[in-house]
């Protein structure tokens, strides 16, 4: 969906003559009831520790032209006690003089953030997805190129209920990023209109977070590209018993960091787990939480599940990660080993090679690619690849140097998450792309 407006340049790697080091024993250590957040770097350790509950609201603050870039507002559901619904109702002419009566069988469906990217939190989650300009609290604008939304939300916090809209994102500068939302409490006290820019601190984190309760900015994550996993309290689908229903559930577990590409091993023993093997992808929750289970009196671990994980820095490298121990609520201590397969090769493709749009994105039946080539190239296969790797679809195109369209006509293809890999003698490039018919 986000599309039409950001551009993508992906990088594609090779695993090839990599070579693993004797794996290292570490662990993190949430307090009793998990209380903190910890960052951590596959190559350094920790490299921050939040108290969990210091925050309510995150905003993205990534520039648009990147992978993970997006005009998202998430909730602390679980930390922060955070439930967040949409009434359907325009804040311009509701927002003061909203009653009990507007939201009787509006306040059921809690949203939630998404758990498979980054991209999408809760205030996202009531956009139309067959519309590229349509952002859940907001739409984008072709006129000012901004995101601008009227949305009316209900927020608790707690006991405490709020309503909010986000009124604003601006998307350009870089150094004019900038949120505004409006937030007051049910009585209408405390009404303010807020403003948070990414220069203001922020210029190298993946996202911003505001306090509600304490009304103040909180600056808590540590630089983009600096950390690769959080050990966090969120809010995924569990079992509810043996054959119960998926509900929506507060869990600890283990979620990327953004740009971070993740596969799970499909060998049974760790140790001699094969990196060439596995299918990566940027799925949020790919560890998750179900790499452990509760057995009655502590915690069993899955002792052949292992995790390859290619960072998100500037110098990118391949590490393996295996959980060994986790104590539960107690210590919220985690214990695993992480093998390092060091730097990866890399042939980088950047906005002055190709840039490559798919719109729409959600896409239906139909979709295209636009690529901006800045040299003509014969012979550019295109690749549609599953989440498992199988390749779906291949054809190969001429680029014209400048602007080349090309239809996708995806009526046979399942919904679902795929990949679209460009690929000649000189770059590859590679774009997600998400089926909803």
């Amino acid at each position: 969906m986000k599309k039409l407006i950001l551009v993508t340049a992906g990088l594609a790697f090779s695993l090839t003559n990599i070579k693993a080091q004797t794996p290292v024993y570490d662990s993190v250590e949430m307090g009793a009831q998990y209380a903190n957040d910890i960052y951590y770097s596959l190559e350094n350790g920790a490299v921050g520790t939040e108290v969990g509950d210091n925050w309510h609201l995150g905003f993205g603050m990534l520039p648009q032209g990147g992978p993970s870039s997006s005009v998202n507002v998430m909730a602390n559901h679980v930390h922060g006690k955070v439930e967040v619904f949409s009434l359907g109702l325009p804040a311009s002419t509701h927002f003061t003089t909203l009653t009990a009566a507007d939201t009787i069988g509006k306040l059921t469906n809690n949203l939630y953030n998404s758990t498979f990217d980054w991209l999408w939190g809760a205030f996202n989650q009531t956009r139309v997805q067959s519309s590229p300009f349509d952002y859940g609290w907001g739409m984008y604008s072709l006129s000012t190129h901004n995101v601008e939304g009227d949305s009316l939300f209900i927020v608790n916090v707690g006991t405490e209920t709020y309503k909010m809209t986000v009124k604003k994102y601006v998307s350009n500068p870089v150094d004019s990023i900038a949120y505004t939302f409006r937030i007051a409490k049910w009585d209408n006290t405390n009404d303010q209109e807020i403003t948070i820019y990414r220069k203001d601190g922020y210029t190298n984190k993946a996202f911003a977070y505001y306090d509600i309760v304490n009304q103040a900015e909180v600056n808590r994550e540590p630089d983009f590209g600096t950390w690769d996993l959080l050990f966090t309290r969120y809010i995924d689908s569990a079992s509810m018993g043996p054959s119960g229903p998926q509900v929506p559930y507060g869990v600890m577990g283990v979620l990327i960091a953004p740009e971070v590409e993740i596969a799970k091993s499909i060998d049974l023993d760790p140790l001699t787990a094969d990196p060439n093997t596995a299918s990566y992808s940027d799925t949020l929750n790919t560890i998750g939480y179900k790499w452990k289970s509760f057995n009655g009196t502590g915690y069993s671990l899955d002792s052949n599940a292992s995790y390859f994980i290619k960072t998100a820095s500037s110098n990118p490298k391949l590490f393996q990660i295996h959980f060994t121990k986790f104590e539960g609520s107690s210590t919220g201590k985690t214990v695993f080993w992480v093998k390092d397969f060091g730097s990866l090769g890399f042939n980088n493709v950047t906005a002055s090679e190709a840039q490559l749009v798919i719109a729409p994105n959600p896409a239906g039946s139909f979709a295209q690619l636009v690529i901006d080539a800045k040299n003509a190239k014969n012979n550019t296969n295109i690749t549609i690849t599953d989440l498992s790797g199988r390749t779906v679809s291949h054809f190969t195109v001429n680029l014209n140097q400048g602007l080349n369209a090309f239809n996708l006509n995806l009526e046979s293809f399942s919904n679902g998450t795929y990949f679209v890999n460009l690929a000649n003698a000189d770059w590859r490039t590679t774009e997600k792309l998400i089926i909803q018919k």
